[in-house]
């Protein structure tokens, strides 16, 4: 009865690793790099090309107002067919009805010569616009490069976890192998082979949490790729390459002076409050009258016109125009005010955006602090643990250790090597966050 347990659970381990044996044998072969998951995002994320449609959409605001320069020329068309009727106040008695029919056709060409400024100054706040929309692709360009990199560097730790669990499975299956041979032979006790076959099933587990974490990392990778595949090929999986590590550890304030130059979106949010203040001085232009020159044709011609049959008229006129609102009611104080009020808003933003920018920097160089000291505390730590580990592995097959002291060691191994593995790659997440904060990552990728 004793050999019922046993051979269930070896049954249980063996048909478990024919289910998952053909995901475990390979890893994920890749060969993305980040610089070129950058170049795909930057090509085909919607987010570019909807950047790309506000640009254009800022600059058709700019042919608008420029058009205030030329003159403008309206032409006017009409057919009727009128039933008058007339009663002279001369003679109360008399009441004359008549049908004709009516066409009148006029061109006039309007010129605004001087209409306060307000011309010139939505032109410059337009110009500003366009130059707001243009920072903001480079902004969303940084953004993505940011978002690409630490998903990238995710995709990258969920693959350190994969060889790690299975290097740890390895190790224990060649144990629990040892360890039947031993439990066959009666030296060794049963409990002592089941605990291999346990860790061994342990270690598949973290495999397959650790992989679906990196297809999941995968699958998000590649949306912000525009990559929309039902299965993606090894073009679009990170590779398993060596990256370069180095100690890039700028100061804090070094990056804030870059970032309060250079960061798009604080370019951007300048370039509108420029545009709103010029908004704000047009409204104020609106207080001053319009000049303009004004000329034009005007030809009617009426047809069945009582007596006289058929009647055609010709008018040609040129001059100039003045229209000067004195009393609009409060609408232009409203205005005056609105402009005003949406430029101290935006002014606001700006000082929030600042504290925004140097308490992200002043964060992120703590954080690649500690992420490059951790990981070079977690590398000696992992060459120390292996040290233990082959010690204790040597003692165990001795006889001189215990069962409970290998499996501890295995374990801090492997939680030391899982640290290591992952360290580095925290490292250059927590760099690219740096490098998003302070603006640096659009340079570096246009280097």
């Amino acid at each position: 009865m004793k050999y019922i347990p046993i051979s269930l659970c070896i049954l249980l381990y063996t048909l478990s690793a024919w289910a998952t044996d053909n995901q475990l044998n390979q890893l994920p072969k890749g060969e993305l790099t980040l610089e070129k998951a950058i170049s795909i995002t930057l090509e085909k994320n919607p987010g570019m090309a909807e950047a790309e449609q506000r640009i254009k959409q800022a600059r058709a605001v700019l042919t608008q107002a420029r058009s205030a320069w030329l003159p403008r020329i309206n032409a006017k068309g009409s057919a009727m067919d009128i039933n008058a009727t007339m009663q002279p106040d001369w003679r109360p008695d008399l009441r004359i009805s008549e049908n004709l029919q009516e066409y009148k056709a006029s061109a006039q060409a309007t010129w605004l010569l001087f209409d306060g400024f307000t011309r010139f100054r939505n032109i410059t706040a337009a110009s500003k616009g366009l130059a707001k929309s243009e920072f903001m692709k480079e902004n969303t360009k940084r953004l993505l490069i940011r978002a690409v990199s630490l998903t990238y560097y995710k995709a990258r730790i969920s693959m350190e976890k994969m060889k790690i669990a299975q290097q740890d499975r390895e190790f224990n299956e060649i144990l629990q192998e040892q360890a039947q041979i031993r439990y066959e032979a009666g030296v060794a006790p049963e409990s002592e082979m089941l605990n291999f076959s346990v860790r061994a099933l342990t270690a598949k587990t973290n495999f397959l949490d650790a992989q679906r974490e990196f297809q999941t990392t995968c699958l998000g990778l590649a949306q912000l790729m525009g990559i929309n595949e039902s299965k993606l090929s090894s073009a679009h999986i990170p590779s398993q390459d060596e990256l370069f590590v180095e100690l890039n550890l700028p100061e804090p304030e070094t990056e804030i002076a870059f970032a309060m130059e250079n960061r798009p979106d604080i370019k951007a949010i300048d370039s509108g409050i420029a545009a709103l203040n010029k908004k704000y001085q047009a409204s104020k232009s609106k207080i001053f009258p319009k000049i303009a020159l004004v000329s034009g044709v005007e030809y009617t011609y009426q047809d069945n016109k009582g007596q006289i049959n058929v009647e055609e008229e010709h008018n040609a006129y040129a001059g100039a125009s003045l229209q000067w609102e004195l009393f609009t009611g409060g609408q232009r104080k409203g205005e005056i005010a609105e402009a005003y009020a949406k430029l101290q808003k935006i002014k606001e933003k700006r000082k929030n955006l600042v504290l925004s920018v140097h308490s992200d920097i002043k964060k992120a160089v703590i954080a690649a602090e500690i992420a490059w000291n951790n990981w070079q505390n977690r590398k000696t730590i992992a060459d120390m643990a292996d040290t233990i580990r082959e010690h204790v592995q040597k003692a165990y097959k001795a006889g001189k250790a215990s069962l409970a002291r290998l499996n501890q060691a295995q374990s801090g191994y492997i939680k030391a090597r899982s640290g290591a593995s992952t360290g580095q790659l925290a490292y250059l997440a927590a760099l690219a966050e740096l490098e998003a904060a302070s603006g640096r990552n659009i340079h570096l990728t246009k280097e």
